[in-house]
């Protein structure tokens, strides 16, 4: 019996050879901020323009995989763009994000599973899950390029994919996590998050903090100041609180 998600197995197998060989891709990821190891560890992906991703044939679909066809346009909502998984606490699949790697394309698109419906979902969970294990506290960010630069600071780290915090993601905060650190966008959306969570959930945290940076967003912070400068927004000589661990929150 085939897994419910091993189609999207499939594509991030296929899309993860591929981008490999796609230096228009590479390059945009590598000005944006991700480090070639993070394109292993976090399993970035890249479909061709001319080329399909692996085929479905949609009489023999299953729900699942008919349900992917529909929304996809039967892939073709993928073609020309890096793929980028959106996984559970385990690192199983529920579903994806694209963007183009064309400076002047703003193609956003995401794709949930029928599953994604059951646990929490962030990108970089997985590999943030040691790290929020040991520490019990977890730093979130809002966009996807915002975690590149911040997961090389903080690597329990994990992108939201929203500035809203769902409820499933809530869930998952409150059985793993003590500490929450916000570094989403330093806009009214971002704030406007960052105050309704405080407001709502200070009783359910050990505590709840805004990590203040420089720039419209982590990754822009990261764009105007470089690597060095943008980590020693975080890094303190003093002796760290035990309930902040090693960041400097305002």
């Amino acid at each position: 019996m085939t897994k419910k998600n091993d189609y999207l197995e499939r594509i991030f197998t296929f899309a993860q050879a591929e981008l490999l060989k796609a230096p228009v891709a590479l390059r945009y990821l590598a000005a944006r901020g991700v480090y070639e190891q993070q394109v292993y560890d976090l399993r970035l992906g890249y479909v061709p323009e001319e080329v399909w991703p692996p085929y479905i044939d949609p009489s023999k679909a299953s729900e699942e995989e008919a349900y992917y066809l529909d929304k996809s346009k039967r892939g073709f909502k993928l073609k020309g763009k890096i793929i980028f998984p959106m996984t559970n606490a385990m690192g199983s699949l529920r579903g994806l994000q694209v963007r183009s790697p064309k400076l002047d394309v703003k193609d956003y698109w995401k794709f949930y599973s029928m599953s994604s419906d059951i646990d929490a979902i962030f990108f970089g969970l997985d590999i943030a899950m040691p790290h929020i294990w040991e520490t019990q506290e977890i730093v979130l960010v809002e966009g996807i390029f915002d975690l590149f630069p911040v997961q090389r600071v903080f690597p329990n780290a994990v992108c939201v994919g929203t500035a809203r915090i769902s409820d499933l993601q809530l869930k998952f905060l409150k059985r793993y996590v003590k500490n929450v650190r916000f570094m989403f966008d330093n806009d009214e959306f971002g704030e406007g998050a960052y105050e309704k969570f405080y407001r709502n959930h200070i009783r359910d945290f050990h505590s709840i903090q805004k990590l203040s940076y420089l720039g419209k967003d982590p990754s822009a912070s990261w764009e105007r100041l470089g690597e060095e400068k943008f980590k020693a927004q975080f890094v303190t000589e003093e002796v760290p609180d035990t309930r902040v661990g090693l960041y400097r929150a305002r």
